[in-house]
């Protein structure tokens, strides 16, 4: 599936928005008081966190769809802004952004992030080569209400009783006390904003940095070792055979029951 079969399923995914929305209601009276439930043998949705979107194109490679959140096809140039903007998704594209026409991207300056657009290069450009102002104003125009629409899902999501698997690709930096603390930031945000409590982090990591990882699996938190990500020209090209990604989807994709 390609990058722009993916984006196009927006129209798609409107009445599960809908449903999940309406479950998200539903449950919101309850849940607050409620006892968190332990995580289930098997999961309703599975999402990309980030840090870019190789994640959701093995979903979709395995799958064959993809129902698309927040940051299911983002590039996060900084990690904490993303973390920051778990609470705050509806900021997301709010203020100033770059145009990146070499990779047909905007960036979010406020949050350090980057997203696709549909439009190609070739229609945002002039016959100099130049960008045109109309052609960039309709492509924000169209991201931003997309994005806003990514972002009420999201936050449906957050309230919903559905059970979960979170997925985030850790670069290990020098700093491996710090990699780690971020990891437990990670979980303990998504602790206080999934209302349920019925989710899985999945953290995925390069294999060569696996001892660098010290904290403790539990039934919110899990590894998984790749040999290597992505390069990140060929994120859509990705061969779940022999990488590691197969043993990914035997043990955590096959636990996920995609509606």
């Amino acid at each position: 599936m390609g990058l722009l079969d993916s984006l196009n399923k927006a129209a798609e995914e409107e009445k599960y928005a809908k449903e999940l929305a309406a479950s998200a209601d539903s449950s919101s009276d309850s849940s607050e008081n409620a006892t968190k439930s332990k995580i289930p043998v098997y999961y309703s949705e599975v999402v990309n966190l980030g840090f870019n979107c190789e994640v959701s194109f093995r979903i979709c490679g395995y799958f064959k769809t993809l129902h698309s959140y927040m940051y299911s096809w983002i590039y996060s140039h900084d990690r904490e802004l993303l973390l920051d903007s778990f609470d705050k998704m509806h900021d997301i594209l709010s203020g100033e952004v770059e145009f990146l026409p070499d990779t047909n991207m905007i960036r979010c300056k406020k949050f350090n992030m980057s997203f696709h657009i549909k439009a190609r290069r070739d229609e945002l450009a002039n016959s100099l080569g130049s960008l045109r102002d109309d052609a960039c104003k309709e492509a924000l125009e169209e991201l931003r209400s997309r994005a806003s629409h990514l972002a009420d899902k999201t936050e449906n999501l957050f309230n919903s009783p559905l059970s979960t698997l979170f997925i985030y690709k850790l670069k290990f930096t020098n700093d491996w006390e710090a990699d780690n603390d971020y990891v437990q930031r990670m979980l303990d945000k998504l602790s206080s904003l999934y209302k349920s409590g019925r989710f899985t982090l999945l953290i995925v990591l390069e294999a060569a940095h696996a001892y660098k990882f010290t904290l403790p699996e539990s039934e919110h938190l899990q590894i998984a070792t790749v040999p290597n990500f992505t390069n990140l020209n060929n994120v859509q090209e990705g061969n779940t055979t022999n990488d590691g990604w197969k043993e990914i989807e035997d043990k955590f994709f096959k636990k996920v029951l995609l509606r």
